[in-house]
């Protein structure tokens, strides 16, 4: 109950505070949805994904919008994350294990859907739960020792790599190359 009564506490304070929303932040946002949803039907052969990137940042690269109120992230820092184990707060660890659990069955549950998705549209039903189930656990431990975010299987990105024709699990680890590329060069552009 306590968990609906701060849903509702937001709804009114986003209600009383909408005329702070800056509307130039607001029209780059809409816009960049609207060309997306249309790119999708008449533009579907380009890179919409990036170009809705690549216009901003070049965009903000040469007119600086911070009279108008448009906020930029500010600096990305570069390198990789440093390897540590993660130090637990002094919270309620019923809670953290509450939302953990809670975060590992639905990245579990869209990860092992998406494998069947597109195993199905293969004609190809040879997953394997139990080694989809032991990949994102050591993904996992993998992601909290480099700082990083509860990981999953992503269905936006299988689908992505379906369209594009991708075969095998390479057009991954080429993906991640690229990641770590920008990560350490690229930021600054950012």
């Amino acid at each position: 109950m306590v968990r609906l009564e701060a849903f509702f506490s937001r709804i009114a304070f986003i209600g009383t505070h909408i005329y702070e929303i800056n509307i130039v932040t607001l029209a780059i946002g809409i816009i960049s949805i609207v060309y997306l949803l249309l790119s999708e039907k008449y533009l579907s052969k380009l890179p919409n994904a990036l170009i809705i990137v690549a216009v901003p940042i070049l965009l903000f690269s040469f007119i600086d919008l911070s009279w108008l109120g448009v906020s930029l992230v500010g600096n990305i820092p570069a390198g990789l994350p440093m390897f540590e184990i993660p130090k637990i707060p002094n919270i309620d660890l019923g809670l953290i294990v509450y939302l953990a659990g809670f975060c590992f069955i639905l990245s579990y549950v869209e990860g092992m859907g998406t494998t069947k998705i597109l195993g199905l549209k293969r004609d190809d039903d040879s997953a394997d739960s139990n080694k989809e189930l032991l990949a994102l656990g050591l993904s996992n431990i993998s992601s909290s020792i480099a700082q990083g975010f509860p990981v999953g299987g992503s269905f936006s990105r299988s689908a992505i790599n379906e369209e594009s024709g991708s075969q095998s699990p390479f057009s991954s680890l080429v993906s991640a190359l690229i990641v770590i590329i920008v990560i350490l060069f690229f930021t600054e552009f950012f």
